[in-house]
């Protein structure tokens, strides 16, 4: 029959034939390794089958605490009132019961469902194993067809009882029996009167560790396992072998994980100044050196602050490992420095720029068309790019002088002709009549030679000036002087 499937045969084994078996042949081992007495009583098998199928199962760390809940979880799922929250094979079960005692702590199993939804079943207790009972068992409500199979299930349960032979019943005992006893056993061996929860450690040390267990009569193995820890400083307790919360007894021999040291985790440098990534990598670790090693780099960054490391924020590093104990950090030296265009500035202008990208900057003079001042070349053309670590910041600035102009050389010409001569090549020209002057220096300097002929100039002949439009003046007599006349 189908829907007497591998599902039914874990109910089988954990309500029918335990409710038989504990009370006819296994109550005495039941009740001494399990609870102390069984899950429910009545008067017949039948009406202990009905209080499994329309009741809750007890708790059984009501009746023995140290039971752990893994365990309690195991009966639980197997004794499911919703055959898809059973256990859906015995291999399945046994994975469980392999398993139960390294997570003893874990939550109590509780399986949500509407017990409206379940047809209250009424069995005559007289009848229902009576070979010649055929009648079937009635229900208070009817369900649709495809739901008969679950309404009816115990009733072809019932039915099916009947007809084993004694032979199959017995086969059945004898393989439920040996399943009851295999959890009782591995319960009984980590439960016993004599057990006692193993404490929770983590945190503490050895020395801490093994007076806290001189109480429980346990001892701590010699062979202490050490490894890096994440929240556990150098000598806690990391882990315990048999866990927290694991049942011991006097004997047992515990196994301890203890810290070697908490690793180093490195943190996120880049965007600190040189300094503060320094002294953050040095705050890591009070026992320990972390090296750091500085690369520098042009960068737009500002000069001095962190732009990489060669180790990611989150790496972990064994304090133990020097070899490993070591940061690259690569920091900015700033940008390069970019020469500008300075042709067309004054020199004053020129010079205030360029100084403050630190340069030195020497200053040649070069006749030119340009105003004099104007800077018409430079040692380094616009854009050329500098290392900001390079000292070598010398520029050299040429500066116009402005064109020169030469005096022409108009002496002991006619006045008006040499005045004509000088303002053609653009000077301007000042006259002085020395013929009534009292000047002696003047006199002099520029002595009678004839009427109205050039007698000196100034600036003198082949002089050169700077400026177009320099004034030449030409000392000239427009009349022989008195002390001429005397002399001749």
């Amino acid at each position: 029959d189908p829907a007497m499937s591998s599902l039914y045969d874990i109910f089988r084994i954990d309500v029918t034939w335990l409710s038989w078996f504990s009370e006819q042949l296994l109550l005495p081992l039941e009740g001494e390794l399990l609870r102390g007495e069984v899950p429910f009583n009545g008067e017949s098998p039948v009406n202990i089958a009905l209080k499994h199928m329309q009741e809750d199962l007890p708790s059984l760390l009501d009746f023995n605490p140290s039971i752990p809940q893994s365990v309690e979880n195991i009966v639980i799922k197997a004794t499911a009132k919703n055959l898809n929250d059973r256990y859906q094979s015995a291999a399945e079960m046994l994975d469980d019961i392999n398993t139960c005692l390294d997570r003893s702590n874990e939550e109590k199993l509780v399986f949500s469902y509407d017990s409206d939804d379940e047809p209250t079943i009424v069995v005559d207790p007289r009848t229902a194993f009576s070979s010649n009972d055929t009648s079937e068992v009635k229900t208070r409500e009817e369900k649709p067809v495809e739901e008969e199979e679950n309404d009816n299930f115990f009733k072809r349960f019932v039915k099916e009882i009947k007809g084993l032979s004694t032979r199959s019943k017995v086969i059945i005992g004898a393989v439920t029996a040996l399943v009851i006893l295999g959890i009782a056993f591995v319960i009984y061996l980590n439960t016993g009167s004599d057990a006692n929860l193993m404490p929770d450690l983590a945190g503490r040390t050895v020395d801490e560790a093994r007076e806290l267990l001189d109480d429980y009569g346990v001892t701590i193995s010699d062979n202490i396992v050490e490894e890096l820890s994440d929240e556990y400083d150098k000598g806690e307790i990391i882990e315990t072998d048999p866990k927290a919360g694991t049942s011991i007894k006097e004997g047992d021999v515990i196994s301890l994980t203890v810290s070697s040291g908490k690793y180093i985790v490195l943190e996120d440098y880049v965007g600190m100044t040189q300094s503060e990534a320094e002294k953050a990598i040095a705050d890591l670790s009070d026992d320990v050196e972390i090296e750091v090693v500085i690369e520098e780099e042009v960068s737009s960054s500002p000069r001095g602050e962190v732009i990489d490391q060669d180790k990611d924020s989150g790496t972990k590093l064994d304090p133990n490992d020097e070899s490993n104990l070591t940061i690259t950090l690569t920091v900015s030296k700033g940008d390069y420095i970019v020469v500008g265009n300075y042709i067309g500035m004054s020199q004053s202008e020129a010079e205030a720029a360029l100084k403050k990208l630190g340069f030195t900057v020497t200053i040649e003079t070069e006749e030119s068309e340009e105003a004099k001042g104007t800077v018409i070349d430079q040692s380094y053309n616009k854009g050329y790019r500098l290392d900001p670590d390079d000292d070598d910041r010398n520029i050299t600035l040429t500066v116009s002088s402005g064109k020169t102009y030469q005096v022409r050389d108009v002496f002991d010409r006619n006045i008006n002709s040499a005045k004509t001569i000088l303002e053609n090549n653009g000077f301007k020209v000042r006259l002085v009549d020395l013929s009534n002057s009292t000047d002696q220096t003047l006199l002099s300097n520029y002595p009678f030679r004839s009427v109205n002929t050039v007698a000196g100039q100034s600036p003198e002949a082949d002089t050169t000036v700077n400026e177009q439009g320099t004034t030449v003046t030409l000392y000239y007599y427009s009349s022989q002087p008195e002390s001429a006349n005397e002399e001749d």
